[in-house]
């Protein structure tokens, strides 16, 4: 109820929405809401935990949202974008849940313009089918247990620090077999296990994972051009072997074609990128191509030294107090959350747990997910009220 009169208040709201099945083979649809109000404060709740027991379709799931929304007390208006795993149920062209929503919304507000994002960390882990880790990760016997490692893989560069730190054993079964092996996987060790640590976590805004990612393609760009010279002073691992010419040349290739992915992956953030470094620091940005509406406070920003310097003591979020930078902020960058709330979801509806009913399921959800502080003395002051209604009646009876 609380939670319902302060989503009102919203001005920009961000959806996150996936779709996964729990150990009775239920869909469970999770709902996240993402807003800011006016005074700038930032709300990330579970929205719902939607059960679809029969399909999910785009529809279906359409159908969901909406009676996620209305419940809510949410206006439509105020939904500014939505992030999904992209999935096909939910990015399909004609019955797609994102393109009913948008028919929806241009329906009732046809000034509204919803943006679609496909959510960073899942972007981020695509990038790794271009490295080719077949040779890694055979799936030879179980691959029903991993088959979500090509989107969630989050501990790659783990594992790969696992296998050489057993180099040894390894290559004197190899050696047995008649086998080679030349680890030239080695040097995604350190980099994608550092990214994943950064785009990890809550409290990540998109312009912040985004500079993240723009980081790492520029490093992989450098890391391509030293290879071609046999440097890698930025990988301990292959700088205590000595690498043959044919494998630092492999190493090279792999490194261009990730390159090559990750400008592929995130090209859809090239048209907000102008947006995203206006908002992250407003005084570098270029008054020719920044939006119209903020070019001549933009100047008045960029010459005011005092502005600036409040800008280097406070936290960004504190700074900006505008409208589009609030539409920015609401934007949901990654779905943390969602991988967050499905393993609180598998920990309580454990093969232990199975048959939790879903009313207490989505109570258990909702507690453990919730930033709302609860009003212990009105719930207190009413349950108490209740229970003196109650000994009075029975003091009649």
């Amino acid at each position: 109820e609380r939670a319902g009169r302060y989503y009102q208040y919203l001005l920009f709201v961000f959806l996150a929405l996936d779709e996964r099945t729990d150990n009775q083979d239920t869909a469970q649809l999770l709902v996240f809401v993402h807003g800011i109000d006016e005074n700038f404060i930032i709300t990330e709740e579970l929205l719902d935990l939607e059960l679809m027991k029969n399909t999910t379709t785009g529809q279906d799931l359409f159908d969901c949202v909406v009676d996620c929304v209305e419940k809510s007390a949410l206006s439509w208006k105020s939904i500014a974008s939505i992030t999904t795993d992209w999935a096909r149920a939910f990015t399909g062209k004609n019955v797609g849940m994102i393109k009913l929503l948008e028919n929806k919304l241009k329906a009732e507000h046809p000034e509204s313009d919803i943006l679609s994002f496909h959510c960073i960390l899942h972007q981020e882990g695509l990038c790794k089918a271009a490295l080719d880790l077949k040779r890694v990760d055979m799936e030879a016997e179980y691959g029903d247990v991993i088959y979500h490692n090509g989107v969630r893989w989050l501990i790659l560069g783990k594992m790969l620090k696992q296998i050489w730190e057993l180099q040894n054993e390894i290559l004197l079964f190899l050696d047995m077999k008649g086998l080679s092996c030349d680890f030239e996987m080695m040097f995604a060790v350190y980099m994608f296990e550092k990214l994943n640590v950064t785009l990890q976590g809550k409290g990540l805004f998109v312009h912040e994972m985004f500079r993240h990612v723009r980081s790492f393609k520029t490093k992989v760009g450098l890391f391509a051009r030293q290879e071609g010279k046999g440097k890698f002073c930025h990988f301990p691992l292959l700088r205590q072997q000595k690498v043959p010419a044919s494998v630092s040349s492999k190493i090279r290739d792999h490194f261009l074609s990730l390159e090559d992915e990750v400008t592929r992956r995130f090209q859809n953030f090239k048209k907000f990128e102008l947006n995203l470094h206006l908002l992250s620091y407003p005084f570098a940005a270029d008054i020719d191509t920044a939006p119209e509406e903020v070019e001549l406070e933009l100047i008045d920003m960029q010459s005011d030294h005092t502005l600036k310097e409040m800008f280097n003591s406070v936290t960004l979020i504190e700074f900006c107090v505008k409208k589009s930078a609030g539409k920015m902020f609401s934007t949901f960058g990654s779905t943390y959350i969602w991988e967050q709330s499905f393993s609180c979801m598998k920990i309580n509806k454990s093969r232990n747990r199975s048959s939790v009913t879903d009313i207490n399921l989505q109570a258990v959800m909702r507690i453990s997910t919730n930033n709302l502080t609860l009003d212990f003395k009105r719930i207190v002051s009413v349950t108490g009220y209740i229970c003196l209604i109650k000994l009075l009646v029975l003091a009649d009876v």
